[in-house]
């Protein structure tokens, strides 16, 4: 502390008041942690509450992560699927020629799924007979009849 009080500002003073009532800084980097609990537990400081408090807000940061993540990708799926090219729809007697022409295992197979198909399964059915070529078979039919 200086000697004369003429010197002393405001700072000085805090500052000196503090170190008296606070006393010298310990050196918690040196404490174990069975010293460190005994500390806290000194202060009534209950660590648990904290820990699971911070568990919780990563747990939360982490969830809010994962939901714009499949935000993400679920906006890009939908981008995707609006740019698919749109299917032309035949009508049951092109789709009844088209598996005409197919092997009879296959063919038999597309005609049971024609038959038990639900309406929100007809997309995938449509999709299916895509894979399997009508859309040659409807452009070569759409030739012959123009």
């Amino acid at each position: 502390m200086p000697d004369s009080s003429k010197d002393r500002t405001a700072d000085d003073i805090l500052r000196d008041l503090n170190q008296f009532i606070q006393g010298e800084p310990r050196d918690v980097d040196s404490l174990s942690d069975e010293e460190v609990s005994q500390a806290l537990a000194k202060e009534g400081i209950n660590t648990e509450e904290g820990f699971k408090a911070v568990s919780e807000m990563l747990a939360d940061a982490l969830a809010e992560s994962e939901l714009v993540q499949a935000s993400q990708l679920r906006k890009a799926k939908l981008a995707a699927q609006n740019q698919r090219p749109q299917l032309t729809i035949p009508s049951i007697k092109q789709i009844k020629e088209f598996l005409g022409l197919q092997p009879q295992t296959v063919a038999a197979g597309y005609f049971n799924k024609l038959e038990s198909c639900e309406e929100e399964d007809l997309e995938s059915f449509m999709e299916d007979l895509y894979d399997l070529g009508i859309r040659e078979f409807l452009e070569e039919d759409n030739a012959s009849s123009s």
